[in-house]
């Protein structure tokens, strides 16, 4: 049975569904508005998140797994697939205030960050979930889990449709640039299901010096987890 507190928040998602989202012509700053509230609501809820991702380019990734986020520090990572042409293995297991994870032999294991939900759902929502992925891939922990992952990467001159469809699903899409440091570094279209405010889909395009990388996350399923 759900929590009084979880069925509020889900309570919540329909509400700014039916809305903000669901008007037939939004403004740039309901646009911001939107999109914070749909960033606050997977930072406030607990998670579970399955996910296939494809991307062509500098380096190319065929990658599926799950992410789940679990109280205020409880998260895990598992994906398994090829990431620049290599066979990969990622994990991410936190608990009780110890962090491990990796890919293979590259591993980290430290005390859990106080920003590690902050920066792995921020990542999600403005980076997209192989950002982590890679710096996890590497044997590093998601980027700036100690803190700052809002002023590091930012969702820019955010806009919105209201009448999206994905697989017959009625949707939003957030379509924005992607700022890191301060530079602009690519584009990204974010697809949210816009009767549960989940994210469906994900389009981006990342620039590196040596080409473009394209990158397509599916999500689905998402699960809201009652405590």
């Amino acid at each position: 049975m759900l929590s009084a507190r979880h069925a509020r928040q889900i309570a919540g998602i329909a509400l700014a569904a039916s809305g903000i989202w669901g008007s037939a012509c939004v403004a740039a700053t309901d646009a911001e508005t939107a999109f914070a509230e749909f960033e606050e609501r997977l930072l406030t809820s607990d998670f579970s998140l399955e996910f296939n991702i494809v991307a062509s380019g500098p380096y190319p990734a065929q990658l599926a797994g799950t992410t789940t986020l679990s109280g205020a520090d409880d998260a895990s990572v598992k994906a398994n697939g090829v990431f620049a042409g290599q066979s990969a293995s990622i994990r991410l297991t936190a608990h009780d205030g110890r962090m491990k994870g990796g890919n293979g032999a590259l591993e980290f294991d430290q005390a859990t960050p106080e920003a590690l939900r902050e920066a792995m759902v921020i990542g999600l929502t403005r980076m997209g979930l192989l950002h982590n992925l890679a710096m996890m891939s590497s044997g590093a922990p998601p980027d700036h889990a100690d803190g700052g992952v809002r002023d590091w990467v930012q969702a820019a001159n955010l806009k919105l449709e209201t009448d999206a469809l994905i697989e017959g699903r009625p949707a939003v899409a957030f379509s924005f640039a992607v700022v890191v440091s301060g530079e602009d570094s690519g584009s990204a279209t974010l697809w949210v299901d816009a009767e549960t405010g989940l994210p469906l889909k994900r389009e981006q395009v990342v620039s590196f010096g040596n080409g473009e990388m394209r990158v397509t996350e599916t999500y689905p399923a998402l699960t809201i987890i009652a405590r």
